[in-house]
């Protein structure tokens, strides 16, 4: 047996040698990772006469960016007159008005004789960015519900998580005088993104809420960038990175079924806290359009949410039918369109 045994100085420079092998191995991979990362660089630069920037301009400040609750949020009882060109390029040229309670006001004056209100919950899409006031799905829907009073919550840039928050600490009840009504919360699935703080987001938005399922619920822990500060660095390099603009791959921050499950139960959650501070009030989730990727449809019906799919509408339409050119965001027609599915939907369920 004695002779068959490995001699102990022979086995420790085998060894040697395969740690050799794995530190050269490892190393070449990061120089050839660093090198297609370098000639990235370099292939994506611009080539010729870049464009002027697209830059935002407002006569007033419209939105206030130092609320450690929201992260960012409208500012009350402002008017402001909002212009976004490239170079001599309008590229739209529109008026905010927001009430007391940093609500988008789009009608002239409030109808206190309606008896039922109508909240709208979501982001840039549901405040109306870059349209006057009629074309906004606020008023085009709002429009053909003449009992109904409106309420805009949307703020540019807001996700899942804005809106949960929004339904933690706002108290409805005491800023809306109906007692009876619907919540619509208007979501493109990168709400679901803006909530995990994924590669869609991370770059640009620092003030995301960030919530976390501790003891079978969901606990406010401050905002990603600051609680998850390593996390929030290793996205931003990744994105950054050669595999990541060349091939556009996720990685590993892809979203999984337990996150999705979790997006459902802050949307219920979103639901449960609006909906309990009125007498009786209903809440649809309406998947608008501007959705590619994450799919709450998997666990909607789970949690006891009603929602409205419209992720195909625009589908078949030329981009700038359908959205400000040059922008992105829902224009006139495209709300027309929503406006006209979701009545149908709510009409057909008695509204």
């Amino acid at each position: 047996m004695a002779e068959a045994l490995i001699d102990p100085p022979r086995g420790r420079a085998e060894w040697k040698k395969y740690l050799l092998a794995i530190f050269i191995g490892l190393l070449l991979v990061v120089v050839i990772l660093g090198g297609l990362q370098v000639a990235s660089y370099f292939w994506t630069q611009p080539r010729g006469e870049t464009p002027p920037p697209i830059i935002e301009t407002a006569s007033v400040p419209y939105l206030d960016s130092t609320t450690r609750t929201y992260g960012w949020q409208l500012l009350p009882s402002v008017q402001s007159q909002v212009k976004k060109a490239q170079g001599e390029k309008v590229i739209y040229e529109v008026t905010y008005k927001t009430d007391s309670w940093r609500r988008r006001v789009v009608f002239p004056e409030p109808d206190l004789t309606r008896k039922k209100f109508l909240i709208y919950l979501g982001c840039s899409n549901t405040f109306g960015q870059g349209l006057v006031d009629e074309e906004t799905l606020d008023f085009q829907l709002s429009s053909r519900f003449p009992e109904y009073q409106s309420y805009n919550y949307g703020v540019p840039g807001w996700g899942l998580g804005h809106v949960l928050a929004l339904a933690e600490n706002e108290k409805f009840s005491e800023q809306i005088p109906q007692k009876t009504g619907l919540v619509i919360y208007s979501f493109p699935t990168y709400h679901v993104d803006r909530f995990f703080g994924g590669l869609q987001t991370i770059d640009w938005a620092g003030g995301l809420p960030y919530y976390r399922w501790e003891s079978d619920h969901l606990v406010r822990r401050g905002f990603i960038h600051e609680e998850r500060w390593l996390y929030a660095r290793a996205a931003r390099w990744w994105n950054q990175s050669f595999l990541r603009s060349q091939f556009h791959l996720a990685g590993p921050f892809a979203r999984t079924r337990d996150e999705l499950e979790i997006a459902c139960k802050a949307v219920s959650e979103v639901k449960r806290r609006v909906t309990s501070q009125f007498e009786q009030a209903e809440f649809l989730l309406v998947l608008h359009p501007h959705s590619d990727g994450d799919d709450l449809t998997v666990c909607l019906d789970q949690y006891g949410v009603k929602w409205l799919d419209l992720r195909d509408l625009f589908r078949g339409h030329d981009r700038n039918l359908v959205n400000i050119e040059g922008d992105g965001h829902t224009n006139r027609f495209g709300n027309e369109l929503l406006a006209q599915q979701i009545e149908t939907q709510l009409k057909g369920q008695g509204y």
